[in-house]
């Protein structure tokens, strides 16, 4: 099946978590259809990764550009007044250089916690009501209630989604648990648990690298992992945000 210009913006505005409640209806008939859900799946997938690999290309063409200007070259001129302002504008333009960067890669940084975007590409508005409203609940980032209606499952959907909203909470511990239960079942959701438990981790540890969870990101950083680009991405950011 071929999505078209349409298909193609509900699963964008899915995927930033932009839907109306009449296009996640739309989004949610479309996905009654195998081969519509199927092929959906395959455009999130790959569009999950071009995000990442644009993101990572923008930021290296940005440190390249600094370089470059530092690199550049200073021309003096005779006048010694210019040159004394000048040294006052390299001192503010560093400064200011210096917060963007830091507040660029905490922004960065932060986004890592931003929420897990509900891709169950199965049909639950007929099969399983309690689940599609608890999904619904999490899409509007009522997480408490949907935690709620998830609670005492045992599936690995509702496991899934019940430790993501513990981790938007910030409950990270309780995420952590959750997680390591949706792992138990080896499933598809195994190794994007094994990263929601590193980050959350990471959080109980305030990035410490002489924790047990810094090493672990190193690890998979240089990994064959599913994760590995984002743990690498994740690792540079807390390097140079010292």
């Amino acid at each position: 099946m071929e999505l078209t210009e349409k298909h193609i913006e509900l699963l964008e505005k899915q995927y930033f978590q932009q839907l109306s409640d009449a296009e996640l209806s739309e989004l949610a008939q479309l996905l009654e259809d195998p081969a519509f859900a199927e092929e959906a799946s395959r455009y999130l997938a790959i569009f999950e990764r071009i995000s990442a690999e644009s993101k990572a290309e923008l930021k290296s063409n940005m440190n390249t550009w600094e370089e470059m200007q530092r690199k550049r070259p200073l021309r003096l001129s005779g006048n010694m007044q210019l040159l004394k302002v000048a040294a006052v504008l390299v001192v503010i333009v560093g400064a200011f250089l210096y917060v963007f960067n830091r507040s660029n890669s905490t922004n960065e940084i932060s986004s890592f916690y931003e929420a897990f975007p509900n891709r169950l590409m199965v049909r639950t508005v007929d099969t399983d009501t309690v689940l599609s409203q608890a999904l619904y609940n999490y899409d509007s980032k009522d997480y408490i209630e949907a935690r709620t209606m998830l609670n005492g499952r045992t599936d690995e959907s509702a496991l899934f989604y019940k430790a993501h909203c513990s981790f938007n909470l910030g409950e990270y511990q309780q995420a952590i648990d959750d997680f390591k239960s949706v792992i138990d079942l080896s499933g598809p959701w195994k190794e994007t648990s094994e990263w929601y438990i590193l980050l959350a981790q990471l959080q109980l540890d305030d990035f410490n690298p002489s924790k047990n969870s810094y090493k672990n990101l190193q690890a998979m950083a240089s990994s064959n992992h599913g994760y590995s680009n984002e743990a690498a991405r994740l690792l540079e950011l807390l390097r140079t945000s010292k």
